[in-house]
């Protein structure tokens, strides 16, 4: 499969996110103890919009505090 890689941080929070299409897969790289799925998530969405330039799509961001899915809105 073809992506592209992109390397992210957000408030100390690091993330490779692979993108293909309009479609990502975001891996959390940095290590926290305990982190908070509502902040880790909240940090991927503003992540994936640095690196890609394109929004995620409402409600499609998913997966756990190391690996998410989402789709794109690149238009």
């Amino acid at each position: 499969m073809q992506a592209d890689r992109f390397d992210a941080e957000v408030d100390g929070t690091r993330f490779t996110i692979w993108q293909a299409g309009e479609s990502v897969e975001v891996y959390r790289t940095s290590m926290h103890m305990l982190p908070r799925r509502s902040e880790v998530f909240a940090r991927a969405e503003v992540a994936i919009g640095q690196a890609t330039g394109c929004k995620v799509v409402p409600g499609s961001l998913a997966g756990d505090v190391a690996l998410m899915q989402a789709e794109l809105d690149c238009g």
